[in-house]
């Protein structure tokens, strides 16, 4: 655990490292006895420098929500960070690239609260009572540490990695979406860089395996579930962007191209997602266990066999 000294120290590094854009040395490498919450103290202390500078928290952070991120890091839930009003951009804004160090984008959605969540004992019903409406966003991820072998402690400590958060303009009540089930598609200079519709297929195939069905079947089972939610969301999409790939005028390359491009991406992903993900699942899982079949097999036993079988 870190003395009260150093981790004001470290709060104070992360402060001028935000002044400045240039980044500090990994802080695991410097004090490789530091714990998530020593993290945690200097987030805190972060955060009041930047509360006595007349920063104002308007939100929180929550990143690290999938079960495979959290094992992947070595943690058992989430992380957190703070969000300050002066982080949060409407939709449209120009961000200027010189006041971020390492900028990355996220697309994510923003729960708007009009009330307050208290816990520990707080269940998704009561974030779904609280939440006035979702809406999606863009989060611009930051780092004010190295980045090359950084640890989830660095990354907590940095505030979760957090720089600020663009607020999309299509706000939805909570019980009027799929929520797991919606959809993002992220363009850059009209051309789709990512989309977020296959990665449920996958994790449902998961759950049904732990459960104890085969893999084709889990997987075929999984598609089957997940094929309405993916075919609906991606339709509305794609119809959605239908008026700019028939739009005249001015500005009708512009619009004819961005219309295009996520219509064309939206049609690719949902063939993607329901069909050759799932099929290259099967794919790789079965090889994985064909070669941990192979493998123990070849393994010895203490008397100088193979799996019983003495050598000859």
């Amino acid at each position: 655990m870190l003395d009260a000294a150093t981790v004001a120290a470290i709060a104070d590094e992360l402060v001028e490292a935000g002044r400045t854009r240039i980044p500090v040395p990994l802080l695991t490498a410097r004090h490789p006895g530091m714990t998530v919450d020593d993290a945690y103290r200097v987030q805190r202390l972060w955060r009041r420098r930047g509360e006595a500078s007349g920063r104002v928290v308007a939100g929180h952070k929550i990143g690290l929500t999938s079960k495979a991120m959290q094992r992947a890091t070595g943690i058992t839930e989430p992380d957190y960070g703070v969000i300050f009003r002066d982080a949060i951009l409407d939709s449209g804004a120009t961000l200027e690239w010189s006041r971020y160090t390492r900028p990355r984008v996220e697309v994510e959605l923003a729960f708007l609260l009009n009330n307050d969540i208290h816990g520990p004992d707080a269940t998704v019903f009561d974030v779904l009572r609280a939440t006035e409406y979702v809406t999606p966003a863009l989060e611009i991820l930051d780092s004010r540490i190295e980045m090359e072998g950084r640890t989830i402690v660095d990354t907590i400590s940095d505030n979760a990695a957090l720089g600020a958060v663009v607020v999309g303009g299509t706000p939805v009540k909570p019980d009027a979406v799929d929520l797991p089930w919606v959809a993002a598609v992220l363009h850059r200079n009209h051309t789709v860089e990512e989309t977020g519709v296959a990665a449920g297929v996958l994790g449902l195939c998961q759950a049904r395996q732990q459960q104890g069905r085969g893999l084709v079947e889990a997987t075929l089972e999984a598609a089957r579930l997940r094929l309405r939610p993916i075919v609906m969301t991606s339709l509305a999409f794609a119809l959605g962007v239908v008026p700019l790939m028939l739009a005249q005028g001015a500005s009708k390359e512009t619009q004819q191209a961005i219309g295009t491009g996520v219509f064309g991406g939206m049609v690719s992903a949902t063939v993607l997602a329901v069909f050759f993900v799932p099929a290259f699942y099967v794919v790789v899982q079965g090889a994985r266990q064909w070669i941990a079949q192979r493998l123990r097999r070849r393994r010895p036993t203490p008397e100088g066999s193979v799996d019983g079988t003495e050598h000859r």
